[in-house]
């Protein structure tokens, strides 16, 4: 596990590579506070998993497949990949 404290707009990478015969899977998963019932949003801090994959080109692969602003929890499988958590609030 690795701490990287983010702030509003900031991101972090990280660069792996599967060295084994199966592809890398890449998933974050937080606690987030609890926001407000009435809030058009459920989270009140919105971290999202993006994934470049120079094994496809490096195309950009989102975690849950797409730009999820609901779930505190992401996943990402693919091969050669450069990971980027990103915090928005």
């Amino acid at each position: 596990m690795h701490h990287a404290p983010l702030q509003q707009g900031d991101t972090h990478s990280y660069c792996v590579a599967a060295t084994g015969r199966g592809p890398l899977i890449a998933q974050i998963a937080y606690y987030d506070y609890p926001g407000s019932p009435v809030a058009a949003k459920a989270l009140v801090n919105d971290l999202d998993l993006r994934v470049t994959a120079r094994g496809l080109g490096n195309a950009t692969l989102l975690g849950n497949g797409f730009a999820d602003d609901l779930n505190p929890a992401e996943r990402v499988r693919a091969r050669l990949i450069t990971i980027m958590l990103c915090c928005s609030h």
